[in-house]
């Protein structure tokens, strides 16, 4: 034992330690973000990232991490005597997080990438622990700690955050212009979406659209040169070619439409994921630095999670990072107040009061997924999912789920023609309309096809991706019409430069639509793909004019208007009829999700459950046709899909105050038949007890159930619902809101965990409450955190978000 004791190597000093702390955690911690961002730094100018965000980022990953762990183990190692066990505890966790992203990179099962990563991170700590020299090698990285640091900071595109506070706005002379200016940039509109069977604007659909096309001229065949937000918009702005190697800021952009106008108007510009802006003369409302800065922390937490999981493990247990720009742990999506933001816009448009004419300018994320929005303005989504329902890495999953995702986005497109009217009514109202250069345009489309990507242009889908909105009011217009010139969002800026009477201060790719022949232009055009891919390219596409008339070819919707939104699907010739005397289909069943919100509507509130979904059981072997009748007429067709699951969206006029039943009918043997649904059962919660519909009575026990709520988040229109339980015996999980059962679940004895996305507004998710219903006839409440509960003797959940 002696002998043992002599030949094991002495501890590392406390110098060598610390070094080794932070070198080790420069590279497998801080570095993988680093080159993250590097790589992608338009994610700090969408967020809105200051330099001091950036730079507490940098101190927290570079040097508080490592500098927090050095103490404990200078600490710990002393305290104990511990040393070498100290430190090689502390060492663990960057070493297996260098195992996991070594083993990621190879084309291994989880479980394997598991055991590389932990097998890497064994053999690091052995040498460690046992070899001088490893812990010298270590000591040799540590200048790493401030390299890594460094040559991100040093970075350009990093550099340009930090330095893009420069106020360009004085970069040119003022000039006599007086026309008020207001340009809305929509985000993920194809120009499809407007146009009827006879390629005509659908003015039932889009009713102030169609109003404003009689005093605009609507550009109809206009197209994008990108297909990617952050390089069309500064495009938009500078009528320069879409540019991969430039951030969309103003110090990468010094000449564009804010700083040629900058010094004549009175800005009041509201982006989205750009800051072309000059500093200071925008609406954008900015966060604290707290809430910004620890939204940071969560987002690049996440992101390195991504980074270091296994693929099947990272998509089981943490959020997605494709669907917003920020708040990736959080439920609530970012773009969810997106029509406040609309409506704050408008709200900012004043009366002219001599001085400065105002240039008002917003880029929206809408109709830009998730949708959510009926075409007045009330809400109905209940997934919980912040990524576009039937999209798979970006790619459509089948014909019908692509179809769907049409009729979605079109609804959502409805609401947005709404607000687009509340626009040009504030225009009016405030005496800017009739003298304001008006542009309503989009940075591009989107594709519905089953099987191709709905963002990323491929040349099979690009006509749907290539083809945007454009419409254009010159100051004192009041004959529009259509035009179906060569028309490009490069020729927007020189349009409105000639609008105004005056000319654009630098060389421009675009030229004036003002005055140009349907005969003039190419017969080809260039469309960049850049979003979603490694290898940025141009599609070249022949015969555009011919790609934009089989637009039409494309449309789902048996007529026009907003009725015909609803329309869809394989049973739609049965919409209206109220089926009588029809068979029950046997061997199958349909368990609907959510049956409770059908049954208290209120056509009031800003929720509406149009959207019914559920499943069907056994699962059918091919995807079958489903047709939803409510309260006795069927409104709505679908499909059985592949996994079981069917959703559909109903009309909302074909709801009705108080409840409502939902009946499922398959064709079978050349006739309809009714499909059974799983017993749905109702209770109510009262003095005490339980209620059922079928009489059951169950008693409200004292004794809490054993089991925890651990996260309630509440939002615009669902709560999310996290826990467990454990019971003896099975029986039933109910949800109360408002003393009336939303919905419940049957529980297995044993411990058991589950997840909820509960739909709903604030109206419906009041006095939540989780009570278990046992095959005794008793009733256990669940327990809650402390921060969930209004009263503790009634333990009912407040809408507060913890």
């Amino acid at each position: 034992m002696d002998s043992l004791r002599k030949s094991a190597p002495p501890p590392p000093s406390a110098a060598a330690r610390v070094a080794a702390i932070f070198a080790l955690y420069s590279l497998a911690l801080a570095q993988p973000i680093y080159q993250l961002i590097s790589q992608q730094p338009e994610i700090l100018v969408a967020r809105r990232t200051e330099p001091a965000d950036l730079l507490a980022l940098v101190g927290v990953l570079s040097l508080l991490v490592p500098g927090l762990l050095s103490v404990v183990d200078l600490v710990l190692g002393r305290l104990t005597g511990w040393r070498r066990t100290v430190h090689l505890v502390l060492l663990a966790p960057a070493f297996l997080a260098l195992g996991l992203q070594v083993g990621g990179f190879l084309p291994l099962s989880d479980l394997v990438v598991v055991l590389v990563g932990l097998g890497l991170a064994g053999l690091g700590l052995a040498l460690v622990g046992t070899r001088p020299t490893a812990q010298t090698y270590l000591t040799f990285l540590s200048p790493a700690a401030l390299i890594v640091p460094a040559l991100f900071l040093l970075h350009p595109p990093i550099q340009a955050v930090l330095l893009r506070r420069i106020n360009t706005a004085a970069l040119f002379p003022p000039q006599p212009l007086h026309a008020p200016i207001v340009m809305v940039l929509l985000d993920e509109f194809p120009t499809a979406t407007l146009l009827d069977p006879q390629g005509q604007l659908d003015a039932e659909r889009f009713p102030n659209l169609a109003s404003f096309t009689r005093e605009a001229t609507w550009y109809r065949q206009a197209t994008t040169p990108c297909d990617d937000t952050i390089l069309v918009i500064p495009s938009l702005l500078t009528s320069r070619p879409p540019d991969p190697s430039r951030m969309p800021i103003a110090l990468d952009h010094p000449k564009n439409l804010f700083t040629w106008l900058g010094g004549t108007y009175e800005l009041r510009v509201s982006e989205y994921i750009t800051l072309l802006g000059p500093q200071g003369q925008t609406v954008n409302i900015k966060e604290p630095f707290p809430e910004r800065f620890g939204l940071l922390l969560s987002d690049m937490g996440i992101v390195y999670l991504h980074l270091v999981l296994p693929p099947n493990a990272r998509a089981r247990v943490l959020p997605p990072v494709n669907h917003a720009w920020k708040g990736f742990g959080r439920a609530e999506n970012y773009v969810e107040s997106r029509d406040k933001d609309f409506l704050r816009f408008i709200q900012a448009m004043e009366p002219p009061e001599g001085g400065r004419p105002p240039l008002y300018f917003l880029h929206i994320l809408l109709p830009h997924y998730p949708f959510v929005h009926l075409p007045d303005g009330r809400e109905y989504d209940h997934s919980g999912d912040p990524v576009c329902e039937g999209v798979e890495d970006g790619v459509w999953v089948d014909s019908w789920k692509a179809t769907q995702g049409r009729q979605r986005h079109t609804i959502q497109a409805a609401f947005v023609d709404r607000l687009l009217g509340r626009m040009f009514a504030r225009l009016k109202e405030v005496g800017l309309y009739d003298q304001a250069l008006v542009v309503v345009t989009a940075d591009h489309g989107a594709s519905y096809r089953g099987g191709l990507p709905m963002r990323n242009a491929v040349p099979q889908n690009c006509g749907d991706l290539l083809f945007v909105p454009l419409f254009i009011k010159a100051p004192g217009q009041k004959q529009g019409g259509i035009s179906d010139v060569e028309a490009s969002l490069l020729d927007v800026l020189p349009t409105m430069a000639e609008n105004l009477g005056t000319q654009v201060p630098w060389e421009t790719e675009g030229r004036s639509l003002v005055g140009r022949s349907e005969e003039e232009g190419s017969d080809s055009k260039l469309l960049l793909a850049h979003i979603n891919t490694d290898n940025p390219h141009f599609i070249r596409v022949d015969d555009w004019r011919g790609l934009f008339r089989a637009l039409t070819a494309r449309n789902p919707f048996r007529r026009p208007g907003l009725a015909g939104l609803y329309e869809i699907g394989p049973l739609d010739q049965l919409l209206g009829i109220q089926p009588q005397e029809t068979p029950l289909c046997h061997g199958q069943r349909a368990t609907l999700d959510w049956p409770g919100l059908l049954h208290d509507v209120c056509l009031d509130r800003e929720f509406l459950p149009v959207q019914v979904s559920g499943r069907v059981t056994p699962i059918p072997p091919a995807p079958r046709p489903l047709a939803i009748a409510l309260n006795g007429r069927v409104v709505a067709s679908t499909f059985v899909e592949p996994g079981g699951s069917f959703s559909a969206i109903l009309p909302p006029d074909a709801l009705r105050s108080g409840r409502n039943t939902v009946e499922l009918f398959v064709p079978e043997e050349g006739r309809l038949c009714r499909l059974p649904q799983a017993e749905e059962r109702t209770y109510v919660l009262q003095e005490g007890t339980v209620r059922s519909d079928r009489g059951e009575v169950f008693s409200l026990e004292d004794n809490p159930l054993n089991s925890l709520l651990e996260e309630l988040v509440q939002e615009d229109r669902r709560a999310l619902l996290k826990g467990w339980l454990k019971v003896s015996e099975p029986g039933r999980l109910v949800l109360f809101a408002r003393g009336r059962s939303l919905s419940s679940w049957e529980m297995p004895a044993g411990r058991s965990a589950f997840s909820y996305a509960v739909p709903g507004g604030t109206d419906e998710l009041q006095e939540l409450r989780l009570i278990f219903l046992g095959s005794d006839g008793s009733a256990t409440e669940m327990q809650y955190l402390s921060r969930y509960r209004l009263d503790p003797t009634f333990k009912s959940l407040p809408l507060n978000r913890p």
